[in-house]
């Protein structure tokens, strides 16, 4: 393959287990974009706030049937705000309608009428002899639920007929979310500026396809960038433990770039989907250590109180007993536990740990810590010296290379980013032919710092103490 650019390539250790930059999070659904009056096309939109996000995707409760909303609240709207967020949004009003216009009569009183309707395309609605932005104004509520029609002019008063064409969210099936998933996450770098770092797809991810098609389209992005997925297994067929992880596995989620998640978890106000989660707690927590990806989610501390399934179209509280949630962990599952007065993310590693056989995984692989940090050192690489391809590489540039990355390592051991790393540029991967060609390959060895898994304290009885009764003195 002919190679233009900088690159960063990993090479598996060979080793197994005995026994697994500010980050940019992706979400790819549905929102509520007919809400707006404005352009409603734009492939990726970035957010950073609830108030930029409501006006470029629009926002509902409603988050069944608009999924990014999901995304939307957490982040911007939820306990502890957090971005950024990159949308890919499947919805288009202009072809996602109704064929025919709905007409409902409206109370018109102190010059407002509102139209219960989350699905009103707002740039649709019409009253007969008024003209919008003259006669009248319109805006969604601030839940998303239906229309206020404010009468400016003082001449709407009692019923008046309103018509309008409805959204029509039916023709959004999983084969679609997965190819605006191939299609529109090579897009994100260029209009977000920052690598697609995290990936979910709420509302979605258990579906096969999708998971399938955000876990191929987030390896090697643009012919650069890696990225992690959260995705989430089917929570509305079970609570046993053994079909969760048996449906893990035979839908293969089962990579090392990856995070399958269950179940859900709830507020007193919402039901979220744990991806959507585990995302917003890997920003928080990369943002703490300064946008290094090092640590795990798993045992962060998140503002939900219960655990649910989907049972009968009804979510339904569940408990999860510790050894449970470790069968599923032991198995590459993340999922969430209530310990010390908190419910919190629980289970640190990949899709490609299993629970049989363990021992299989390569080291590199056990842990979603240990592969995002591998991913961020291969970014910063590629991001740090792109500015060095076409130019004359003398020696004292490559020197400059070796001397200015393995400073960055050293800085990462010494925070316990990493256990070690070193670059070296060796004769024998750089022969006289391939420098002739203009190809240059340094080659970067590290160690990323485990978690502690498990802290074990062995605890054992002693008569050491027995000698405090007797003031130590063994002849009576």
């Amino acid at each position: 393959m002919y190679q233009h650019g900088i690159y960063a390539q990993h090479a598996t250790s060979g080793l197994k287990s005995a026994v697994e930059s500010s980050s940019l999070g992706v979400y790819i659904g549905v929102s509520p974009v007919h809400q707006l009056m404005g352009d409603t096309t734009k492939d990726v939109v970035v957010c950073n706030n609830d108030y930029g996000a409501t006006m470029a995707l629009g926002y509902s409760d409603n988050w069944e049937k608009y999924s990014l909303s999901e995304a939307h609240y957490l982040h911007f709207k939820g306990e502890t705000p957090i971005g950024l967020i990159a949308c890919i949004n499947v919805l288009d009003p202009a072809v996602d309608r109704k064929s025919t216009p709905t007409v409902v009569q409206v109370l018109f009183a102190n010059g407002l009428g509102i139209v219960m309707n989350d699905g009103v395309i707002l740039t649709t609605l019409t009253i007969a002899g008024k003209t919008q932005g003259i006669d009248y104004t319109l805006t969604y509520n601030t839940s998303g639920t239906g229309v206020d029609i404010h009468d400016i002019t003082g001449t709407l008063t009692g019923m008046v007929g309103v018509e309008f064409i409805e959204i029509d969210t039916q023709g959004i099936t999983p084969q679609r979310v997965a190819e605006a998933i191939k299609v529109n996450l090579p897009k994100v770098y260029e209009v977000a500026g920052r690598v697609p770092s995290l990936i979910a797809c709420p509302g979605w991810s258990h579906h096969k396809i999708v998971n399938d098609a955000m876990v191929t389209a987030s390896v090697n992005i643009n012919g650069h960038w890696n990225g992690f997925v959260f995705s989430d297994i089917d929570v509305t067929e079970t609570h046993d433990i053994t079909a969760v992880m048996e449906k893990k596995n035979s839908e293969g989620r089962i990579t090392a770039n990856q995070s399958p998640c269950w179940p859900m978890v709830a507020d007193d106000k919402h039901v979220y989907h744990l991806s959507t989660v585990a995302v917003m707690q890997s920003q928080i927590i990369d943002r703490y250590h300064g946008g290094l990806p090092f640590e795990t989610t798993s045992n962060k501390v998140i503002p939900m109180n219960r655990l649910v399934i989907k049972k009968d179209g009804v979510y339904k509280p569940i408990t999860l007993d510790k050894i449970d949630a470790n069968r599923l962990n032991g198995d590459g599952i993340k999922t969430a536990i209530f310990w010390a007065g908190y419910y919190r993310i629980w289970g640190p590693h990949t899709g490609a740990v299993s629970a049989n056989p363990v021992a299989q995984t390569p080291v590199e692989h056990i842990f979603d810590c240990s592969v995002r940090m591998a991913q961020h050192l291969g970014h910063v690489f590629q991001i740090q010296y792109g500015d060095e391809v076409d130019k004359p590489m003398h020696r004292s540039r490559i020197d400059t290379i070796l001397n200015d990355f393995g400073g960055f390592m050293d800085s990462l051991v010494n925070v316990g980013a990493l256990l070690h790393g070193e670059i070296v540029f060796r004769g024998d991967e750089n022969k006289e032919s391939d420098l002739m060609n203009g190809h240059f390959v340094f080659a970067t060895g590290f160690t990323t710092t485990p978690p502690g898994k498990a802290i074990i304290n062995r605890f054992k009885y002693t008569s050491k103490g027995l000698t405090a009764l007797t003031g130590g003195d063994d002849n009576g």
